[in-house]
């Protein structure tokens, strides 16, 4: 029974942390459509995609000094707000096209984080920045945990491949539903929980908590290996190279979605060699075709395809 409280408990900071999260990455980008000066600016998306980096990284640094959600909660959103000023100034000073990530992050850091977190070496500028880049790579002493860390770490990379920041026809309300419908199970279904199975009662445990999250409609008990991440590869390959529309888009992120429970549920995923090899193939294969010419293709007609859920389909098979 405390094995099963500690996964159950686990799972409710997870969602909570990732609900947070989302809640968070939704006002950042209604501040971002908002704004005047952001649309006036050459740059936008390049400014869009480093609020975005910045977010995660507070998110995860003030998390992880404080182990409190609602606190990282609170950073975050502080942070989103000194990244809005800090482009103005920029924006005054007519130096928004020297704009760096880095740059950005530091800034923001210093407004929100520095009394979560004090240097243990005082001194000069330089030894201040390199206690920053410890903490933004997350090698210091407060990110031992190492499921905390898994889960923190995937934030970004998941967000940029739902987000789909390479396609600039996709507008900031449409980046917002993609968070709100998307982002938010896809998040659920791919962040690795820290394994605790490792006796046949932990293992009924874990059945039985996996049963409860389903049940509850908060996405499948997600699998402990790397080809629930490897999968996001084929996400990021078909934005690449096959054209869709965002409604199109939407539909694929539905499918895959759909799928990978259904396959998750019979524990069946595919292998590291599958997905490379696949999206090889999408690569050579299908490229120019667009989503909705795929079943008709000469490669869709030889895998015997009459929709693009087959297609979704044999990505998983």
């Amino acid at each position: 029974m405390a094995i099963y409280r500690h996964i159950l408990y686990a799972m409710a900071i997870h969602t909570e942390l990732i609900e947070r999260y989302i809640l968070l990455l939704m006002e950042y980008i209604h501040l971002i459509h908002s704004s005047e000066i952001i649309k006036q600016l050459d740059n936008a998306p390049a400014v869009f995609q480093i609020g975005i980096n910045a977010i995660a990284h507070i998110f995860k640094m003030s998390f992880l000094l404080s182990k409190n959600t609602e606190l990282a909660g609170c950073y975050t959103q502080k942070g989103m707000y000194c990244y809005l000023e800090y482009i103005e100034q920029m924006n005054r000073t007519n130096t928004l096209h020297n704009l760096e990530n880095t740059d950005a992050v530091l800034f923001v850091y210093d407004k929100t984080l520095t009394d979560l977190y004090t240097p243990t070496i005082g001194g000069s500028g330089g030894q201040l920045q390199n206690s920053f880049l410890n903490i933004l790579s997350l090698n210091n002493t407060h990110t031992d945990d190492t499921a905390w860390k898994s889960i923190l770490e995937h934030l970004s990379y998941i967000t940029k491949s739902i987000l789909w920041f390479s396609n600039k026809d996709i507008t900031h309300l449409q980046r917002i539903d993609l968070t709100h419908e998307y982002l938010h199970k896809y998040l659920l279904l791919y962040l690795d929980m820290p394994a605790v199975a490792t006796t046949a009662s932990a293992a009924t445990a874990a059945a039985d908590a996996a049963a409860a999250c389903a049940s509850a409609d908060v996405g499948a008990f997600p699998m402990r290996n790397t080809e629930t991440l490897e999968l996001m590869k084929y996400v990021s390959t078909i934005q690449e190279k096959i054209p869709m529309s965002y409604s199109d888009y939407v539909e694929f992120l539905d499918t895959f979605y759909k799928t990978h429970r259904r396959f998750a549920k019979q524990k069946r995923c595919p292998s590291l060699t599958t997905v490379r090899a696949k999206c090889l193939s999408i690569a050579v294969f299908l490229r120019g075709n667009t989503y909705r010419e795929i079943p008709a293709s000469e490669y869709g007609k030889t895998e015997g395809w009459k929709t693009n859920t087959d297609f979704v389909k044999w990505l998983f098979v």
